[in-house]
C-alpha cells in the first residue's frame, strides 16, 4: 500500500469482534504527523531478527547501549552463545553509531565478518556469537511507529492486549530453559472464566468481549512486573510466574482470583450495567526430576484447573492437591 508523505499509520485495537481469538479484527487509520520535520528525522535503531522478540524495534537513544545475556545488559538476549556483557553500541553527537565487541567469548560479527570496533551503516546485520541478532537501520518517526504496531500485532492478543498464544509459548519455553539452567523456581498457571458461555448466551458477544478485557486487566494489575500473562484461547489465560516458589505463586494467583470475584465488571448491557464473574485457577511448579518440557508443565496446570472447576469453581487448585 502506498502512503502519502508525512502520514503515520496507527493501528486501532478498539474494534470489538466476536470473542474467539481468531475472529478479533484490527483496522489501520492514516493520520497526518505533527510536522514534516518529524518524519524527516531518522533515528538509529536495532531491529530484532532472532528469538522471542523478533520484530521489536529498539531505538539507540543513549550514549551507550550494552547487549548481552547478563542482568546488567541494556538489551537482554537469552542465548547460550551470547556473553553476559557482549557488545556495546556507542552513539556519537553526529548520530554515528559504533559497535564495539566487549571481549566476548564467541565474537561479534557484522554481515558475517568478525569485528572489534566498526561504524554501522544502514542494513548491517549484527551477529552475537552464533546468533544473528539485529539489523541496523535509521527510521523516520512514522516508520518507527508502524514497526512498533506491527510488533504489537504479532505478539499481542488484539482484544485483551495480553500476549497472544504463540508468543506466550515462545516466552514460556525461554523461561523454562532459563530455570533449568539457573535452578530458579518457576510456576505456571491456567485460568478459566467460570460459566463464560452463559455470559455470551445471556448478554451477547459484545458483553463477552468486555468481560474478557476486564478480566485480563484485573489479572495484569495483580501481577508483578516480571510475570507473564497470555490469552491461551477463548476464555482461558495462562501465567508464567518467574523466580517464584509454589507458596509464593499460590498467593499471587489467589490474589488474582479475588480481584475478579470481589467486584462486578463494568460490562454494560441493555438489562444491567455490571456483570459478576469468577475464575477458576490451576497451578503447577517446575520439578526438574519429573518435568522435561514446558508443554508438560502447562499440562499439569491445566489438570489442576480442571480439578478446580470440578470442585465448585471460583478457587485455586495446585497440581497434586486432592479435591476437598
Amino acid at each position: 500500500m502506498r502512503l502519502k508523505e508525512n502520514v503515520e499509520i496507527v493501528e486501532d485495537l478498539s474494534f470489538m469482534g466476536k470473542n474467539d481469538a481468531d475472529d478479533v479484527c484490527t483496522t489501520h487509520i492514516a493520520r497526518p504527523l505533527r510536522g514534516a520535520a518529524q518524519s524527516r528525522e531518522r533515528l538509529p535503531c536495532l531491529l530484532m531478527v532472532s528469538g522471542e522478540r523478533t520484530g521489536e524495534l529498539i531505538p539507540l537513544e543513549a550514549a551507550e547501549t550494552v547487549a548481552g545475556r547478563g542482568s546488567r545488559a541494556d538489551i537482554h538476549l537469552d542465548f547460550d552463545s551470547v556473553s553476559r556483557l557482549h557488545a556495546r553500541f556507542v552513539r556519537h553527537p553526529n548520530g554515528q553509531i559504533d559497535l564495539v565487541d566487549l571481549g566476548s567469548t564467541n565474537g561479534t560479527y557484522v554481515d558475517g565478518a568478525p569485528i572489534e570496533r566498526v561504524t554501522l551503516k544502514d542494513g548491517d546485520t549484527i551477529g552475537l556469537g552464533d546468533v544473528e541478532a539485529f539489523r541496523f537501520g535509521r527510521y523516520a518517526e512514522n516508520e518507527k511507529n508502524l514497526q512498533h504496531q506491527l510488533y504489537l500485532a504479532a505478539t499481542r492478543d488484539g482484544l485483551t492486549d495480553v500476549l497472544n498464544r504463540r508468543h506466550f509459548m515462545l516466552r514460556l519455553r525461554q523461561e523454562f530453559q532459563l530455570a533449568l539452567r539457573t535452578g530458579d523456581p518457576l510456576c505456571v498457571s491456567m485460568i478459566d472464566i467460570d460459566y463464560f458461555k452463559q455470559v455470551n448466551d445471556r448478554h451477547g458477544h459484545a458483553t463477552g468481549d468486555r468481560v474478557l478485557r476486564g478480566v485480563a486487566g484485573r489479572i495484569r494489575k495483580q501481577l508483578r512486573s516480571y510475570d507473564l500473562v497470555g490469552r491461551y484461547g477463548g476464555e482461558e489465560f495462562s501465567l508464567v510466574l518467574r523466580h517464584t516458589d509454589p507458596e509464593q505463586a499460590l498467593q499471587v494467583v489467589d490474589r488474582v482470583r479475588l480481584s475478579v470475584a470481589q467486584e462486578p465488571l463494568d460490562a454494560p448491557t441493555d438489562a444491567e450495567g455490571r456483570v459478576e464473574v469468577t475464575i477458576s485457577v490451576g497451578l503447577a511448579s517446575l520439578d526438574v526430576n519429573h518435568i522435561h518440557t514446558p508443554e508438560a508443565l502447562l499440562e499439569l496446570a491445566d489438570q489442576a484447573l480442571y480439578l478446580a472447576k470440578q470442585s465448585g469453581r471460583n478457587r485455586v487448585m495446585c497440581h497434586g492437591e486432592q479435591a476437598g
